[in-house]
């Protein structure tokens, strides 16, 4: 059983089921895989941002999104404060 969400394709819906980066659980839906911490989440923008993938949502969860942003800051932060001492 194939089931639509928003604008994904059939076709691309029916190759992310294959390779495991979406999966059908009876009760909660489509669940998308995350790429950072490989948990699968509903497809959906509770647990996912928009994103530029071809299923409109980010590869990263959120919670996985917001700790490698908060790890590029600091690394950011770091490498300017060793350039400038």
């Amino acid at each position: 059983m194939i089931l639509a969400i928003n604008h994904v394709s059939e076709e691309l819906l029916e190759q992310r089921l294959a390779t495991g980066k979406y999966r059908y659980d009876p009760d909660l839906g489509l669940e998308k895989r995350c790429s950072a911490c490989k948990e699968y989440l509903p497809a959906d923008s509770e647990f996912f941002f928009a994103g530029r993938d071809r299923d409109g949502l980010h590869c990263q969860c959120k919670v996985c999104n917001d700790e490698s942003r908060h790890r590029s800051a600091r690394l950011r932060r770091q490498q300017q404060q060793s350039a400038t001492a």
